[in-house]
């Protein structure tokens, strides 16, 4: 086992150790998708929603370093046609985002996509201490032709699972030659005719926001110099196609989490979210801190998420004022697209407006969205205590 590729399955044994909320039928739905034209996917889900639960649950899924039918055999996959079939028969390349985020900061890398291929070279080598540099480098310029190696070795394709995609976005600078050496290994691992349909048996990309062309890497590139993005199927709270009953905690979940307890309580301060043919979701994060420690209190918070808002806000006229207070008062207001801004950490140009916000509030969980009557509003207590801090900032800040 390595820490990118084959990575185990103990990190999903330390949560299936816990209340663990069965939801491993995501796994079914991503088994369909596997060396199909639809193998790439980004599941789009605000803080606290179990991103990284998704991620590490498939890694020890797909491993075929580990044996992982003691984590699965009493869950709903098990049930699946196809349980045995795909149960740790795949190489995993498994990216922590926040780890790398992390690292660069405190490094000397100029971008997520150098520090990665350092990051696998390093791997592929074992102990670098007592290797050459000629050899290092020699590695990390063939970082593809390797992990087609381990694939004709093994004959077992890699699963990529990349958990939190979008924290490249949040660095303190990020400039467009960064950005553009990352569309760059995306798209040589994922749209990539000699690499992708040898190597890759599917990919799946967590974070708060989705992939499309149209808002990645939210920065405007020069059009003399189009940086093509691979095309990934999103789902997400708001569009959740066939992974709506994955997404969240549901009724059901809470009531048997709670047991005795009444969950009227639970629902004002972490429900409210509407996601279509499910009803009402809940936070998982902070309904199981809730039941855990035994207190209602606010746990949702998320840096990134406040920070983006506030910009936001603070960068708007003051049309954005009125409908935030709006929202705060407990109305709903009408949504007229779900299309994010080109703009760059929350900072909007002069052409954003308040529809733009509305997307990015349903995104970063503020707002919850009803598909059918094309509504959102502040989903809960919790929430709206988020969120008034979050107004009362940029307000401060203008």
């Amino acid at each position: 086992m390595g820490v990118l590729i084959n990575p185990g399955n103990e990190a999903f044994a330390v949560l299936n150790r816990s209340s663990y909320v069965d939801k491993t039928g995501v796994i079914k739905l991503i088994n369909q998708t596997l060396e199909t034209r639809h193998m790439l996917s980004c599941l789009c889900l605000p803080s606290g929603f179990g991103k990284s639960s998704i991620a590490k649950m498939l890694a020890a899924y797909y491993d075929r370093s580990c044996d992982s039918h003691s984590l699965f055999n009493d869950k709903k996959i098990a049930e699946s046609d196809d349980y045995e079939e795909k149960l740790n028969k795949y190489n995993v390349l498994y990216v922590d985002m926040n780890y790398f985020a992390y690292a660069k900061e405190n490094s000397s890398w100029d971008s997520y996509s150098e520090l990665i291929r350092d990051s696998l070279a390093a791997e592929f080598l074992g102990d670098c201490s007592s290797k050459r540099k000629e050899r290092f480098e020699s590695v990390e310029d063939n970082i593809e032709r390797e992990m087609i190696n381990v694939v004709e070795r093994s004959d077992r394709k890699f699963v990529v699972i990349i958990d939190g995609w979008d924290v490249a976005l949040r660095g303190a600078s990020i400039y467009e030659s960064d950005v553009k050496e990352d569309l760059c290994l995306a798209n040589t691992w994922f749209d990539s005719a000699t690499f992708t349909s040898k190597a890759v048996a599917g990919v799946v990309l967590t974070g708060a926001l989705p992939f499309r062309k149209d808002v990645f890497p939210l920065l405007k590139l020069e059009e003399k110099s189009p940086v093509s993005v691979p095309l990934f199927k999103e789902y997400s709270l708001a569009q959740p196609g066939p992974f709506a009953e994955y997404f969240g905690f549901n009724e059901e979940d809470v009531r048997k989490l709670a047991g005795d307890q009444n969950v009227d309580e639970l629902k004002r301060k972490y429900g409210g979210y509407a996601v279509e043919n499910v009803g009402t979701v809940y936070n998982p994060a902070s309904t199981l801190r809730a039941l855990e420690e035994g207190r209602l209190d606010a746990f949702w918070a998320e840096p990134y998420s406040s920070s983006a808002t506030a910009d936001f806000i603070a960068n708007c006229d003051d049309r954005l004022d009125e409908t935030v207070a709006y929202l705060l008062g407990g109305a709903s207001v009408d949504v007229k697209t779900l299309e994010l801004p080109h703009w760059f950490k929350g900072k909007p140009d002069s052409e954003a407006e308040a529809e733009e916000f509305l997307a990015l509030m349903i995104y970063l969980g503020y707002l919850t969205y009803d598909a059918k009557s094309r509504t959102a509003k502040v989903p809960n207590e919790e929430v709206k205590r988020e969120l008034r801090r979050v107004f009362n900032l940029a307000r401060f800040d203008r």
